[in-house]
């Protein structure tokens, strides 16, 4: 009897173990929305060229990034795009890594969606002003 109590006990744990685990892959944007609270006291003092604020509370997150002979590439929304060089800022990463700014995909004035090309703010990486 103690022997299947125990057992028990053991599956109840792995059980909740995975739950938290599943529920964490399922839902990253808790994660990336921690990482933000947690980064934005950088993002907040970025601006644009013409001297807008990058961040807008929720639209920063890190990025993956890579240079190319063509330019400067993110990995954002499940594909690589180029950044415009506007929008490539001088500051510095306050972790290493790439970051962007992306306003969300649709337009407000004209209800459509709008390319992700043009709804990147700001993109920063390891290179420094």
């Amino acid at each position: 009897m103690t022997r299947s109590n125990a057992a028990r006990g053991r599956s109840q744990s792995l059980s909740i173990i995975l739950l938290i685990v599943v529920a964490t892959l399922a839902r990253p944007s808790i994660l990336l929305s921690s990482e933000h609270d947690r980064l934005h006291e950088y993002y907040r003092h970025w601006k644009t060229t013409d001297g807008n604020s990058c961040c807008s509370n929720r639209d920063c997150k890190p990025v993956e990034l890579r240079v190319t002979n063509a330019g400067v590439q993110i990995f954002a929304e499940e594909r690589w795009v180029d950044v415009p060089k506007e929008k490539i800022r001088p500051y510095i990463s306050p972790d290493g890594r790439g970051h962007a700014c992306i306003i969300p995909p649709f337009n407000l004035q004209s209800g459509s969606p709008l390319p992700l090309e043009k709804r990147i703010l700001c993109v920063v990486g390891s290179w420094g002003a």
